[in-house]
């Protein structure tokens, strides 16, 4: 009998701790799954620069890290590369410097994932959604498209958290704030954004809507938050500074980089326009892996290809490119043309089976989400967040359509953490509208 009562207090202490931090067991289960992808990585020796813009990342983090500068040159001359920002290229250069195998980057990008799905818990928490935050936040931690490239060099788990922290400072507002935090948060939303923005111009249609969740802050005076935009903004330009000095040194124009000249040409041009961005200086990675560089990557090639992309706008129409854009739109939610890990582990160049099966999933899961997301709007309006519905529905807008028609899956990844946060609240306003429904008419029919 007294075995039996041990027994049972013991299993009574187990479920009361499990009662009492329901939260450590979530992300500590989470933290398990990612991390034992990066054991699955680690033992089935997958690249983890795959495709040809990891490849890029890399070896520009590895020229920086040798001292070579900001290139994508494979030998002398370094020529200075103006594609790619510098802000992912130097964490990748930071990391590589520990381990060169990659795996410390691919561990560090599941953190920053880690965290960017904690950071969305508080915001559910502060809307008073925990319970549905718990579904929605691990639907995000386990996100295949997401978790599949933040497994590999690409930038966008990097930018995506630097993005998300930028919003989350701005949106979590506690019930009582003291002065120095509310500058605190003001400076390193600032801070956050400029990073992201150095790891992906794109970072730039974030903010708008930022800047507008920083003004209808209701808890802080007028005068107090134009200073806060004020500060919020110095940040930002402070740390983007350097990078706009350097190429207006380079190409006597202070550009951030030489992205939407390629996407011109790369989606508007001929074919021999095409062709002609493929012909720069080759590249090769640690394996002995050649690639090209690509015209348009280098500072003494810039004023050929902005002079090239202008002619294409000149003769397809910068109407025509608008509307171009706003037709491919619907890619940001329905284009899911990445392969699965079997496939990589395969490599193999055609989908399996369970790729093309899990790109049809992921479309009717899209679908559902995209008339989650409208819900989440339609809730935050309900409850007269008219700020908040108005930031993060022009955020994910602008994203949408200014993409230059390369709004492939990819480049909702960055968006996961807003599409989520909308999609946990239209699931919840959903629930709770027909919940009403239902009691209505029970009630009726009595």
């Amino acid at each position: 009998m007294e075995t039996s009562a041990a027994i049972e207090r013991g299993t009574s202490k187990k479920f009361s701790f499990l009662r009492r931090h329901p939260r450590l067991i979530f992300f500590g289960f989470l933290a398990i799954l990612h991390a034992a992808s990066i054991y699955f990585v680690a033992t089935k020796h997958l690249d983890i620069s795959p495709i040809q813009d990891a490849l890029q990342y890399r070896l520009i983090g590895q020229n920086v890290l040798a001292g070579h500068g900001f290139s994508l040159s494979p030998n002398a001359p370094y020529l200075p590369q103006v594609l790619r920002p510098p802000s992912y290229p130097l964490f990748l250069a930071a990391l590589e410097f520990f381990d060169k195998s990659g795996l410390l980057i691919i561990a560090v990008q599941q953190i920053l994932l880690l965290l960017s799905g904690w950071m969305l818990f508080k915001l559910f928490d502060q809307y008073g959604r925990p319970k549905i935050g718990y579904c929605f936040t691990g639907l995000f931690l386990i996100e295949p498209l997401q978790w599949m490239l933040s497994l590999q060099t690409m930038s966008e788990s990097f930018y995506g958290f630097f993005m998300f922290l930028s919003l989350y400072l701005l949106l979590r507002r506690p019930n009582t704030e003291s002065a120095k935090w509310f500058w605190l948060r003001s400076a390193v939303a600032g801070v956050a954004l400029g990073i992201a923005t150095l790891a992906r111009p794109v970072g730039l249609l974030w903010t708008p809507g930022l800047g507008l969740l920083l003004i209808s802050n209701q808890q802080v005076p007028l005068a107090k938050k134009l200073k806060g935009c004020l500060l919020f903004a110095t940040c930002f330009m402070l740390l983007i500074s350097s990078w706009l000095i350097r190429n207006y040194a380079l190409l006597g124009t202070p550009t951030l980089s030489s992205s939407y000249q390629y996407n011109v040409i790369s989606i508007f041009g001929t074919p021999a326009e095409k062709k002609s961005l493929e012909e720069g200086p080759q590249i090769f990675d640690a394996k002995g892996r050649v690639g090209s560089a690509m015209v348009g990557f280098n500072a003494n090639e810039y004023p050929n290809i902005k002079k090239k992309a202008a002619e294409v706008t000149a003769h397809i129409g910068q109407k025509n490119i608008v509307v171009s854009q706003l037709l491919c739109a619907p890619k940001i939610w329905f284009d899911s043309r990445y392969d699965t890990i079997l496939d990589m582990i395969r490599k193999g160049t055609k989908q399996s089976f369970l790729g093309r099966f899990a790109t049809y999933l992921d479309n009717m899961v899209w679908a559902t989400m995209l008339l989650l997301v409208v819900g989440g709007l339609v809730a935050l309006y309900k409850e007269k967040k008219y700020y908040v519905a108005l930031a993060l529905g022009s955020i994910i807008l602008a994203n949408a359509v200014i993409t230059l028609c390369v709004s492939y899956s990819r480049m909702r990844v960055p968006l996961l953490g807003i599409i989520f946060f909308l999609g946990g609240l239209g699931a919840s306003y959903l629930y709770g509208f027909c919940l009403r429904f239902s009691r209505g008419r029970r009630s009726a029919m009595k």
